[in-house]
């Protein structure tokens, strides 16, 4: 499929928009019976609307009509000075006669024609007028012979030698059709010239015209000097004047996702599932269809693809890539205030991110609709850029669609466009799938999603990603969540210890605390997404038995227990009647009941083996996630973790490291569970031995010394009212 915005089709197999039976009445109405006037027939449409395709439908049917007429094309644009219009059009008209009519009477006319251009002006060959020029050449060679000398013919009058020429044209007994293409490209004067030879010397009986053109342009250049009503002159001109017909909606859209799907096959993009339902979104909600103005626009667009779509072929969503090479082609300034203030625009950006972090007041505030003096929202945002639409109010929906449907959140918080809008790591509101499409392809300094895709796919190059990705390992870890979505992951068992092995032993920085859960994270949607029980059970239940980091394996099990309701806001039930009047309304049965509850005790054991055989304090990161789901999943009995506390906390290194896993302005409570209040005092008493001048230890043993006082004078309270 060619994607050349000047080709136009050739025949009635090619019509796609169904106008073939309007140019086959156009056909009939050009071919003129022997004695009829001279008419000029305007054909009206924009740029690329399709003028030379439906020209293209005429000369097809005048091709079958008997007799068949002489067609002459003339196209002034190929003429390089205002004199030569006249002459050229005298050279085509007698070059088509005269090939196109076999017989004598034929070539005498074209002689005919020719002594007529003369008098007119002297004939200055074309060049590029091939390949009539050899054919006029000779023509001319045959009048220089027999006719009067020059000087003779030009004292001849004007009309008599149009009468003469007429009487020739009469005998060779076939209509004259012809097309005059792409007037509205010439200068100004030209397409006065063209119109004035029409009114003037070329209104010849059965000799018929054909005029595509844009009225606008061509009516301004008529408007000379502001003298002349151009579109007056017009009407004077052309006897009727009619505009392609429209471009009916159906068609439109067929034309422009055929020509879209074909070049996601030839670039072998997979458009089905997730990133069909965004393509249909794409067409169906954003009046798409309706801001590509004509079949040319559907071409641009696919040639501005040509160029986009190799480069972030599986890292930027195509239907995304479309929209945004939409807004490039139609509104041009909107398109502008994306690349230049792409964190506007971006969905979650990290403060220190060096390429979309650049203006704080819109990334603080980005999504915030709160009332804070001074703090710009979504929709403000959403208005500024929309006043780049202009007033078409049209025009300004279809702007504010397709923003909304690149960047969802510019909906508002009550926007509930299918679910499909934000989901795909691919999607162009995330960070990377942005930069990538800014970038127009792969950068360093973006996450590719070919990259994520390798690491779920092939176990083979994991560890040189994992070591490419060392010191951003979260943010990655982040981005790879997303990945899962969209990949089948071979070999998860073996994806686990890989990941575990970048993150096992103690926390060496507070920030560590989270790889883990991202992990988690990541193994939660790997394990919702396996095609069976067996493999789910299979997954958790090597991450429950690994001691190497409890807290990855606790993550996606606390997740499916708080889904399945034997886990809610840290408390666990036991029983699955309890436990189902708490579950979630809407979740996948990624486990049973049963599975859950036996894939917990496992999770437990782990924990009680390594308590027995290991110090959790030390080979853990997330420590008091661990000790807290601890008790939670032992029956919400905190018992085994008090001992295990209580135990260590004779070694003044393992109790200074274990205070400083938790933070002064938290809450007393998340500590009072762990040690028991029984247990308070003592245990005090012991960190006052070891906290030396320690300011954070110092300020939680306050906290702790303050609640035993409270919780002291509550008991000397009740015993003194008993």
């Amino acid at each position: 499929m060619s994607m050349n915005p000047g080709q136009a089709i050739k025949s009635k197999e090619e019509d796609r928009f169904e106008r073939f039976s309007f140019a086959e009445h156009l056909g009939n109405f050009l071919c003129l019976e022997q004695g009829d006037p001279s008419v000029v027939i305007g054909l009206e449409g924009k740029w690329g609307d399709g003028k030379t395709s439906c020209i293209n439908l005429v000369k097809e049917v005048l091709n079958k009509k008997k007799p068949k007429p002489i067609i002459v094309d003339f196209n002034p644009w190929l003429i390089s000075t205002l004199d030569s219009v006249i002459e050229g059009f005298i050279v085509e008209l007698a070059s088509a006669i005269g090939m196109q009519s076999s017989s004598d009477k034929g070539k005498h006319a074209a002689q005919v024609v020719l002594q007529f251009g003369r008098i007119l002006s002297p004939i200055k060959l074309i060049p590029g007028a091939e390949p009539w020029g050899s054919m006029v050449e000779s023509v001319l060679n045959a009048v220089g012979k027999s006719a009067k000398a020059a000087s003779e013919l030009a004292n001849l009058s004007i009309q008599a030698r149009k009468k003469d020429l007429q009487e020739h044209l009469n005998k060779i007994n076939r209509p004259i059709v012809v097309i005059i293409d792409d007037v509205d490209r010439l200068p100004p004067d030209h397409v006065r010239i063209v119109f004035q030879m029409l009114k003037a010397i070329c209104d010849f009986d059965r000799v018929s015209y054909l005029i595509a053109y844009a009225p606008e342009p061509v009516a301004d250049a008529l408007s000379y000097n502001g003298v002349y009503d151009g579109k007056k002159y017009l009407e004077k001109i052309v006897q009727t004047s009619y505009p392609l017909p429209r471009l009916p909606y159906i068609h439109m859209k067929d034309y422009a996702e055929k020509h879209l799907r074909a070049l996601a096959e030839k670039y072998e993009l997979n458009i089905m599932g997730e990133e069909e339902g965004r393509f249909q979104l794409l067409f169906h909600k954003t009046d798409f269809v309706r801001m590509l103005d004509t079949p040319r626009d559907v071409i641009r667009l696919c040639n501005r693809l040509h160029i986009s779509v190799p480069k972030t072929r599986n890292e930027v969503a195509f239907a995304d890539v479309i929209a945004f090479e939409m807004l490039a082609l139609k509104f041009p300034e909107i398109f502008n205030v994306i690349r230049s203030k792409p964190d506007v625009f971006a969905g979650f950006v990290r403060a220190d991110d060096p390429e979309l972090a650049s203006e704080a007041e819109y990334f603080a505030n980005r999504f915030d609709f709160t009332e804070a003096p001074g703090r710009p929202k979504k929709i403000e945002i959403l208005d500024d850029v929309l006043k780049k639409a202009g007033d078409d109010e049209r025009k300004r929906r279809f702007v504010k669609a397709i923003l909304i449907f690149m960047f969802p959140k510019f909906g508002g918080n009550k926007y509930h466009l299918e679910s499909l809008l934000e989901r795909g790591i691919n999607r162009i509101h995330k960070r990377d799938a942005l930069l990538q499409l800014l970038h127009c392809g792969s950068v360093s300094f973006a996450y590719s999603a070919e990259e994520a895709r390798r690491f779920c796919q092939t176990p083979e190059e994991r560890s040189q990603i994992l070591a490419d990705h060392q010191d951003d390992l979260g943010n990655w870890l982040d981005y790879l969540e997303k990945t899962v979505i969209e990949s089948v992951i071979q070999n998860p068992v073996g994806l686990s210890d890989d990941l575990i092995e970048e993150v096992k032993g103690p926390e060496d920085q507070r920030s560590a605390i989270s790889l883990p859960r991202r992990i988690g994270d990541l193994f939660y949607e790997i394990i919702k997404r396996q095609p069976d029980n067996d493999t789910r059970r299979e997954i958790l239940e090597h991450l429950a038995k690994n001691t190497q980091s409890l807290s990855i394996s606790a993550t996606p099990l606390r997740r499916f227990l708080a889904e399945m309701g034997i886990w809610k806001e840290r408390k666990y039930f036991h029983d699955e009647e309890t436990a189902r009047s708490h579950r979630y309304s809407h979740v996948s049965d990624a486990f049973s009941y049963g599975d859950l509850y036996s894939l917990k005790d496992i999770w437990l054991q782990s924990v009680c083996k390594l308590a027995k055989e290991d110090s959790i304090l030390e080979t853990q990161k997330d420590v008091l996630s661990i000790f807290h789901l601890w008790g939670q999943l032992s029956n919400n009995d905190f018992s085994e973790v008090n001992k295990y506390i209580m135990d260590h906390a004779d070694d003044g290194d393992w109790l200074i490291k274990f205070m400083r896993l938790f933070d002064v302005r938290g809450d007393i409570q998340d500590f009072i569970i762990l040690v028991h209040r029984d247990n308070l005092p003592l245990f005090i008493e012991k960190v006052s031995i070891v906290a030396d001048d320690d300011g954070q230890i110092k300020g939680i043993l306050a906290s702790l010394q303050s609640f035993l006082d409270e919780n002291s004078k509550d008991n000397i309270s009740e015993n003194h009212d008993g």
